[in-house]
């Protein structure tokens, strides 16, 4: 290559500079951005909420072998169970770092209101064996 055909493949100097504000720029807006979405779905769905859903997902496995539910039992037993813990959540949520008293009685009235529930799910025969489990 000649000289004049290497300057011109160059970059002046301002357009240089002009470059590294631009890319600075874009990974500022990068990690503003990314630190705002963690923000926001951290307020969406606390913490809590995955740990939740983890629990669910064996407790109706294993709920569903043990009583043999059908579809439309299991469909039924998910929205209480999620139902349930998206009112825990919002409660955790309310209580920041620690539980008040009034916020924990809720959140065990939430437990007790999906343990009456779930009887209500289930056949005759399923019944007797889930009241069975429970006197044991």
């Amino acid at each position: 290559m000649d000289r004049s055909s290497q300057q011109s493949s160059r970059l002046p100097g301002s357009s240089r500079a002009q470059l590294y504000v631009l890319l600075a720029l874009v990974f500022l807006c990068g990690f503003f951005s990314g630190s705002l979405s963690r923000r926001l779905l951290a307020a969406m769905f606390p913490p809590g909420i995955a740990k939740m859903e983890g629990k669910n997902r064996h407790y109706i496995q294993a709920f569903t072998r043990r009583y043999r539910l059908d579809r439309e039992q299991v469909r039924v037993l998910r929205v209480v169970l999620e139902e349930r813990d998206r009112i825990k959540a919002s409660i955790l949520h309310q209580s920041h770092s620690s539980l008040s008293p009034e916020l924990a009685e809720m959140s065990r009235e939430q437990d007790r209101e999906a343990d009456r529930r779930i009887p209500k799910i289930l056949r005759q025969d399923q019944l007797a064996l889930y009241e069975s489990d429970l006197r044991n």
